[in-house]
């Protein structure tokens, strides 16, 4: 905890440093731009986001349907009981939006450092840094945008997946077993996983957006700006491409936040046995997890969901890059008519 505390004033530290040598216009445009972004693109696609969650939790998810499960009874403090692995069975419409709230409320945290950090970071490094160096400087952009970010969506997440696999009745549910069971760490859980995912991520990201944005540059009309529908293919193409490289990742990610609840199923299952204990955690650990998963699932379990991620990743990423750019000239056009 004290880890993520450090890292916390850290990225408020660099965005105050980053605002007063920018300008707070400047910040604030990119911030707005960015919550424009991912607000769009959530709403549009969390379905997809459910899918993949779920199929990633599903130990069985190559041998039955998600559908095929009969839904759980729930318990005076809105968790699910039952002992399968498997998530219950999705009956309506709306289930697919199960965990939006908690990822809307962290539009504005995650906003407020994940594209602000890269921007800034990345502004700096091409002032400060020789040419032959400025694209190590935008990694390192990447990098520390994805590592400032991990340390506000973490919880976000944990939230998020035990929503989606109908495990708590609604956001207070879930946050008030999370607190009562683990305590503030609870929140946190994985949080190792979603650093190595989120550096990673944005790093891949970035580099294909800054490459892919050259190229369809290139083809552009000279001065003029990139049209909606490139920024589109864009942002698919670099979402797809982040995608792919780090669909393990997220995997290992999805068992580390939802682990707890394997575990309080397994005790439920024999409420009877005097003494029980709940069982020890299965998954210990980035590396250790994804040794545990390969060697009793097999390689393939790692990329288990990958098609819904990167069908969602691709998506999301036309939508909100194009959504975040288009936001950005709107600001930009908006402050030179005040001028």
């Amino acid at each position: 905890m004290a880890t993520v505390a450090i890292l916390t004033f850290s990225a408020i530290a660099l965005a105050a440093s980053s605002a007063s040598a920018h300008g707070a216009a400047e910040v604030g445009s990119i911030f707005v731009a960015s919550c424009v972004g991912s607000v769009v693109q959530k709403l549009a696609l969390f379905p997809i986001d459910t899918l993949k969650t779920r199929a990633q939790h599903d130990r069985s998810a190559h041998r039955s349907r998600l559908t095929s499960a009969r839904p759980p009874r729930r318990s005076d403090d809105g968790s699910a009981k039952g002992g399968a692995a498997r998530a219950p069975a999705l009956e309506r419409v709306t289930d697919l939006y199960r965990g939006l709230t908690p990822a809307l409320l962290g539009v504005v945290p995650v906003s407020l450092v994940y594209m602000p950090v890269y921007e800034l970071a990345s502004a700096a490094a091409t002032a400060f840094l020789p040419a032959a160096y400025q694209p190590i400087g935008r990694v390192l952009a990447g990098s520390l945008a994805g590592l400032a970010c991990s340390v506000v969506h973490t919880p976000i997440t944990n939230l998020k997946n035990r929503l989606q696999l109908a495990q708590y009745a609604d956001v207070r549910a879930a946050a008030r077993a999370i607190a009562s069971a683990e305590g503030l760490a609870g929140f946190y859980r994985g949080w190792t996983s979603e650093a190595t995912l989120e550096i990673l991520s944005a790093t891949i990201q970035f580099c294909a957006l800054d490459r892919l944005r050259s190229v369809a540059r290139a083809l552009s009309p000279a001065g003029e700006a990139l049209p909606p529908w490139r920024n589109s293919l864009v942002g698919c193409a670099a979402g797809a491409i982040t995608a792919l490289c780090t669909e393990p990742f997220d995997v290992v990610k999805t068992r580390l936040t939802t682990q707890p609840l394997h575990r309080a199923q397994a005790t439920r299952a024999a409420p009877g046995a005097a003494g029980a204990r709940a069982p020890a955690d299965e998954y210990r650990g980035v590396r250790g997890t994804l040794r545990q998963i390969a060697r009793a699932e097999g390689a393939p379990a790692l990329w288990r969901g990958l098609v819904p991620r990167v069908a969602y990743t691709g998506l999301k990423g036309a939508v909100w890059y194009s959504s975040y750019e288009w936001a950005r000239a709107a600001l930009r056009g908006a402050a030179a008519a005040r001028r």
